[in-house]
């Protein structure tokens, strides 16, 4: 029986196809997945930036592997990749290639500016990549390719390239060295050596995995992220095909083997940056919307919850701001006079302040203002113009020794009955709603106290995950670490919210207790009224 090569293994290939590469280490661990998962990658970059000398190296990941090399131009035949044709054969009308040495007997190779391929190269090519079969006079052969790494200075142009670009399922966009890591980029010396890999893969071992991938499990909340993530591209303009989602899914399932699980994690959804553009700078945007998903990995409990939120704000501020009637301390229902008392009947006997406030003239008033008109037509006199008729040495009413209590007596006054609207405020609420609205809001926190303690363990399982994790950089733990530490402070902000909620609840105001004995006379009066 097979064995699947162990985690600890692949890191001793990887150590070893990145030893002395500056600034080189995704691309040796996309270039060793590809050779496990049998699977073809593609580097695209400027010449110089260490390309081939990856590709080099990787044809010495196999113990019994062969390696084939060439250069395409414009120009190229096809006998400079599949061999030359056999004159022997020819003379007996038979078009058989001698393949030995040649691509079809390869089990690395390395094609540099593989789209400079012609027509006459492109259907072997492509049936090479695909079905790993090569025809030979006629025959359909089986080829030994584990992987084959492409490499070209730019995209493809051309609908007839089109299919050969999409062979390739994992990408990567090979730069020059980082301003940062410049410095040690000279002091390397950029020998760029072939160094010898002593615990290799034997031939067998590509089978293995993909036989033992076959049974991974991908769990729903991945393959929710996944249809998220197809979403998105599809609203960016990025086109992938549903052939090349099934052949993500399966890598991801190699990804998880050769980490030693049986189930696809969200961490290895990393590699999918490398499989779903079509231009190097839609890289970005697929890893950016990783980064920021990963951390809701398995769980929708940050969306429903700042809806929980949400809604109980809008809830408590619809509380607060509902307005009923007032009553007494007898439970007799309130109304509004016009000076702003409170009334405890709808009808009001009251001064007539429609315009301004009228009094009647003193019956007392002096040189001769006995005589005027004491109601003044029916409107009354205002105060200022009472103060117009008093006498001028004595100042206002100054015969009149007792004015304020006069003005403040309503007989003095023209008055007429008022029909009072009800006295509003806040509306008041029985205890017992008030203590099921806190039960209801406990139930929330304790949501979110939960939450925050699941988000304080992947914390503590993302640098562990990450950093034993054969396909993902360490770098990357920093930035999971960041996207669970802002979901975190998210959490956190809720509940600060919930707790001004709960807050806002025990200021509600609460009904009074009406006393054992009431006046039913004054609440029925109150309420007919």
């Amino acid at each position: 029986m097979l064995n699947v090569p162990a985690r600890e293994r692949l890191s001793r290939i990887h150590h070893v196809l990145g030893h002395g590469l500056v600034d080189r280490d995704v691309a040796a661990r996309l270039l060793l997945l590809a050779a496990v998962a049998g699977e073809h990658a593609l580097l695209i970059g400027p010449p110089g930036t260490g390309k081939s000398l990856l590709a080099r190296r990787l044809a010495g990941v196999f113990r019994e592997g062969r390696w084939f090399e060439r250069l395409l131009t414009r120009f190229s035949v096809p006998e400079e990749l599949f061999g030359p044709l056999s004159i022997r054969a020819l003379e007996e009308d038979r078009y058989v290639r001698k393949t030995d040495r040649y691509l079809p007997t390869a089990t690395v190779a390395f094609l540099d500016e593989i789209f400079k391929a012609n027509s006459a190269i492109l259907n072997a090519l492509l049936t090479i990549l695909n079905e790993r079969c090569f025809d030979n006079d006629g025959q359909r052969v089986g080829v030994p390719l584990a992987t084959l790494v492409g490499a070209s200075n730019e995209l493809p142009e051309g609908d007839e390239l089109a299919a050969l670009y999409d062979r390739f399922l994992l990408r990567l966009h090979v730069e020059p060295v980082r301003d940062g890591d410049f410095p040690m980029l000279l002091a390397s010396g950029g020998d760029g050596v072939d160094l010898t890999i002593d615990d290799r893969l034997a031939p067998g071992d590509v089978e293995a995995v993909n036989a033992a991938a076959r049974c991974v499990v991908v769990p729903s909340p991945v393959v929710e992220l996944l249809a998220e993530l197809r979403t998105f591209l599809r609203a960016k303009g990025i086109a992938v095909s549903d052939r090349r989602w099934l052949r993500i899914v399966r890598l991801l399932r190699v990804a998880a083997v050769t980490d030693g699980r049986s189930e696809v994690s969200p961490w290895d959804l990393w590699l999918v940056q490398h499989c779903a553009w079509q231009k190097p700078e839609q890289r970005e945007l697929v890893f950016d919307w990783y980064a920021q998903r990963v951390a809701a990995w398995g769980v929708r409990q940050p969306e429903r919850l700042s809806r929980l939120v949400s809604k109980w704000e809008h809830h408590v501020e619809q509380l607060a701001s509902q307005q009923a009637q007032q009553r007494d301390a007898k439970g007799r229902l309130l109304f509004k006079r016009p000076d702003g008392e409170p009334h405890d009947a709808a009808k009001w006997v009251g001064p007539d302040a429609r315009d301004a406030r009228r009094f009647h003239a003193p019956d007392g008033a002096r040189r001769g203002y006995h005589n005027v008109d004491v109601k003044n037509g029916g409107s009354g006199w205002s105060l200022q113009e009472l103060d117009a008729m008093t006498v001028p040495e004595g100042g206002a009413f100054s015969d009149w020794n007792q004015r304020k209590k006069w003005l403040a007596d309503p007989k003095n006054m023209i008055t007429r009955e008022h029909t009072l609207p009800a006295l509003l405020g806040p509306l008041r609420h029985s205890r017992v709603a008030i203590e099921n609205i806190e039960r209801q809001v406990t139930t929330v926190e304790a949501e979110l106290a939960a939450h925050l303690a699941w988000l304080d363990d992947r914390l503590r399982e993302a640098n562990v995950a990450i950093a034993n994790h054969p396909w993902v950089p360490d770098s990357f733990a920093e930035v999971a670490s960041l996207g669970l530490s802002r979901q975190r402070e998210h959490v956190l902000t809720l509940s600060t919210r919930l707790q001004a909620v709960r807050t806002r609840i025990r200021a509600l105001p609460l009904e009074a207790e009406l006393p054992d004995e009431v006046d039913e006379h004054d609440v029925a009066r109150g309420v007919s009224a």
